[in-house]
């Protein structure tokens, strides 16, 4: 929705991500802001987890024409240096703070945000967003808030479609088809089990998360073990 800023109208704001819970790729915050609620409602938005793909891309499309949108992209690499120094809970608000914040400096009149809540403790989340932003804003933090507002709903959809055209171009990098970079995923796991330090995969792979850790370590215990075999024999 390129049209003229909704400066005097009031706006809400919901934001989502995807590729949270991914050991290849980067994690996207979206968020989808409109003066009419309404309009989103009529799009029969959903958690983008239980649509298909095309359906997906379809409705990205549709949320773009009627909504107004932003979204981060925070590459594994940065990723893995930023999980240096702070949580990924952490994380995920200091970016969705500066997701409101770039509406807030782009004139937008921006009254209530809706966010699907990373954080156990919603409360303490909401206050700590809050503390971030340059404006007074109502702030609903839920757990599966993408299930309850279509406006969440909307941001979920984006995020993942953005994040899945990543993934396809991390695909074309490395020339595989690791399927969906997720820690849960047997194929991605598998593949990462066998291409963890080659040269192409490795910036896109997050190397704070255990997945990683846990298999590199067991490469080494292997190393090590076999290298005691050959010491003993000779």
């Amino acid at each position: 929705m390129n049209t003229v800023k909704a400066v005097d109208m009031a706006i809400q704001v919901g934001i989502d991500e995807a590729g949270r819970g991914c050991v290849i790729g980067p994690m996207i915050i979206a968020a989808v802001a409109t003066d009419d609620p309404l309009r989103l409602s009529l799009l029969n938005l959903k958690d983008s987890k239980v649509l298909s793909p095309s359906r997906r891309k379809t409705l990205s499309k549709e949320i773009k024409k009627n909504a107004y949108v932003k979204l981060v992209k925070i590459s594994a690499r940065k990723l893995t240096e930023l999980m240096n120094k702070m949580s990924l809970n952490k994380i995920e608000l200091l970016y969705m703070a500066k997701l409101i914040n770039q509406f807030i400096s782009d004139g937008y009149n921006i009254k209530k945000v809706y966010i699907d809540c990373p954080e156990n403790n919603t409360g303490k989340f909401k206050e700590l967003i809050k503390q971030k932003l340059t404006k007074k804003i109502e702030i609903v933090a839920e757990h599966k808030a993408d299930t309850k507002y279509p406006i969440v709903s909307g941001a979920s959809i984006i995020a993942k479609v953005a994040r899945d055209n990543e993934i396809e171009k991390i695909k074309k990098i490395v020339n595989y088809d690791f399927n969906s970079g997720y820690s849960s995923d047997p194929i991605t796991i598998n593949y990462l089990k066998h291409n963890y330090d080659n040269e192409k995969l490795s910036p896109f792979i997050r190397k704070k998360w255990s997945t990683y850790a846990r298999l590199v370590n067991t490469k080494n215990k292997r190393q090590t073990k076999l290298g005691d075999f050959r010491i003993e024999q000779c």
